[in-house]
């Protein structure tokens, strides 16, 4: 591929449609230069889809992965297939399916050194509802491989440096870290361990999620998931009369969330959980490793090493950790433990992941810093109606976790004021790399909830989620450069 400065030339024109973000043959993002064309994403549009060379790999298969699929499929015209590591994860996706189509006919083949399910195209949406939420499928680097006729079998060295690395910046044993494929599997881990002590009871999720979190509660589950969109002092009573009642198996919740950047008040939930005896799982991707210590108040917490632990966006990862000092430990890690198999994750992705991490906390402590600037500059913008951020949302909540000065993330929303005339011109004239991912050392953007909720706009705008939301990750460029970019769109 052509080499880009990514930092000075970012991907945001018409011209750049489809550009994998960054320019690499395992890049995760893809440019979506307009509104337009979020739409004619959003809306399967084929001459568009044509055009894109990338994609998030959950949600678009990588043109590697059609290709080895393509290769194993025999009967291409009846059936697909998907590819999974194990044998184990395999078959988690054809039970999968079959729960939902108890009638359907799912085989799992060998083929080389990966594991295929099989099934009638009619399956075709179940089966990738599996693959976007579970983030079991193999990677593209792993389908490069088979394409290649290469080993995938080697020990995994770097997956427990990776272990230490983590380690060394949360303060937790590297026996209570498991490396996944990407954060949803790490995520999926977790609500199937917490399944297995309370099998009979209902999930929670408490503040508004990243989208497909909420979704793999209700997708996996028979049971309804109680849902407190806000996380605030009215649902903290809502789920406090409820619970007498509804025993919980789990809360799920994130700090802070995404994309509104709410923080909710752990030591609350603590009591709540402890009191009324469940676990709670806690997504701390945007608190970006070094800035809080909710994972103290947690008895599993989940990271997406994909964002500010690799930082380049070219590999996925997921973290699960296990908080020895909270009651569930002692049940939950013998079930994480016999359900983790680090075949599932490849090696040269651990690789990938690796060699990126290396210069973590230096690189979060200047984002945070220029984070902080483009704040300042947009809350006091005439042309800005709200901005989101740690810094500002629930502050005195965050702060009660944050544990470095300008410890408050990379991660920023904000509304124009005329959200509903401005809005649409402002996205497809602002020069900074638009595309779906965050945490990079290069700064993303993108009008986040169109992306992740387009087909329940109304539903998400009830919970407070603006379709004209502009959501911005912000990179190592320099806080004046960025704000240029920003001044130059806005005035």
């Amino acid at each position: 591929m052509k080499s880009i400065d990514i930092y000075k030339s970012p991907l945001f024109k018409e011209e750049h449609f489809g550009e994998p973000i960054p320019n690499d043959a395992h890049a995760i993002s893809v440019c979506l230069p307009t509104w337009k064309k979020i739409i004619d994403y959003e809306e399967r549009k084929t001459e568009s889809l044509q055009k894109m060379k990338s994609g998030y790999p959950r949600f678009v298969y990588h043109p590697l992965i059609n290709l080895i699929n393509a290769k194993f499929n025999n009967d291409i015209k009846n059936y697909e297939i998907q590819l999974y590591p194990t044998f184990k994860s395999a078959q988690k996706a054809a039970n999968f399916i079959k729960f939902k189509h108890p009638n359907s006919n799912i085989l799992i083949e060998k083929k080389s050194l990966v594991y295929a399910i099989k099934y009638s195209k009619e399956y075709c949406q179940t089966a990738k509802v599996y693959w976007q939420l579970t983030g079991e499928g193999i990677s593209s680097r792993y389908a490069a491989a088979l394409l290649n006729n290469e080993s995938v079998n080697s020990p995994k060295k770097n997956l427990h440096k990776i272990q230490s690395r983590l380690s060394d910046i949360l303060n937790i044993s590297p026996d209570d870290i498991f490396i996944y494929p990407s954060g949803m599997s790490a995520i999926y881990a977790a609500m199937n361990a917490v399944k297995k002590v309370h099998p009979d009871r209902n999930f929670c999720q408490f503040s508004f999620p990243y989208g497909d979190t909420l979704k793999l509660l209700e997708q996996f589950n028979s049971k309804e998931t109680l849902f407190f969109p806000h996380g605030n002092e009215e649902d903290f009573e809502k789920l406090n009369k409820i619970i007498f009642k509804t025993p919980l198996a789990g809360l799920f919740t994130e700090f802070p969330s995404n994309p509104l950047l709410r923080s909710v008040d752990l030591k609350k939930l603590r009591i709540l959980a402890n009191n009324f005896r469940f676990p709670i799982i806690t997504d701390e991707t945007l608190s970006a490793l070094i800035n809080t210590n909710v994972n103290l108040f947690s008895d599993i917490s989940t990271i997406s090493l994909t964002k500010y632990f690799s930082g380049v966006g070219n590999v996925m990862g997921g973290a699960l950790i296990i908080n020895p000092d909270q009651p569930y430990y002692h049940l939950l890690k013998p079930i994480i433990e016999s359900e983790f198999d680090e075949e599932m994750v490849f090696d040269d992705d651990i690789n990938e992941l690796f060699k990126n991490s290396f210069n973590i906390e230096d690189r979060i402590s200047k984002i945070n810093q220029n984070t902080l600037a483009i704040v300042d500059y947009l809350k006091h913008h005439k042309s800005i109606e709200k901005v989101w951020h740690p810094s500002i949302t629930d502050k005195s909540i965050y702060d009660n976790f944050k544990i470095n000065k300008n410890g408050y993330g990379g991660v920023l929303s904000f509304i124009l004021k005329n959200a509903d005339e401005k809005t649409i011109t402002f996205y497809d004239r602002l020069p900074i790399s638009k595309g779906p991912n965050l945490g990079t050392t290069y700064s993303l953007c993108c009008p986040f909830v169109m992306l992740a909720h387009y087909n329940e706009l109304e539903w998400a705008e009830s919970m407070g989620a603006s379709k004209w939301l502009i959501r911005l990750s912000v990179g190592l460029e320099s806080s004046d450069d960025l704000i240029s970019r920003l001044d130059c769109t806005l005035n």
